[in-house]
């Protein structure tokens, strides 16, 4: 039972994102937080009595970090050419970069099509590492887990 819980929980708070990344992150890999889930899964992070791994972190939209608390009109239209780019931007760098991603999803379906296609270019699904919630309290429902494929 506890094994499932932590594999299926009920639901994906703040806290349960943070534990996720400490139990199935390595040093190296990367999260990506959509919407304005990265502050409050930051907040448990460091929190974690058993500590961190050295992962990167980055919000997607990427301007998120330089206005915390603020994701701006993310599904407004003019947004998703720039959207997508950045996405295909971000999936090369993180290849490049090596290691796991770790995509928080969930909260804006429309946005994530995005992370979807890009990193599905170059990327394999880790289906033994992904999950997902059965409600939504938070900004997300899903962890996706890609792997870099080989060349």
């Amino acid at each position: 039972g506890c094994i499932y819980s932590a594999r299926q929980p009920g639901t994906c708070d703040a806290n349960w994102g943070a534990n996720y990344l400490v139990h199935n992150a390595a040093d190296g890999d990367t999260a990506i937080f959509p919407s304005l889930s990265r502050p409050p899964i930051d907040y448990y992070l460091v929190r974690e009595p058993s500590g961190s791994p050295a992962i990167s972190k980055t919000s997607y939209p990427a301007e998120i970090d330089t206005h915390p608390g603020y994701e701006g009109s993310v599904l407004a239209p003019t947004r998703q050419a720039a959207l997508k780019k950045e996405a295909e931007d971000l999936a090369a760098k993180l290849r490049a970069h090596g290691g796991r991603v770790f995509y928080f999803r969930g909260f804006h379906p429309e946005v994530d099509a995005h992370i979807d296609a890009a990193f599905g270019a170059s990327f394999q699904r880790d289906t033994a590492h992904s999950t997902e919630c059965g409600t939504m309290p938070s900004y997300y429902n899903a962890v996706t887990v890609w792997t870099a494929s080989a060349p």
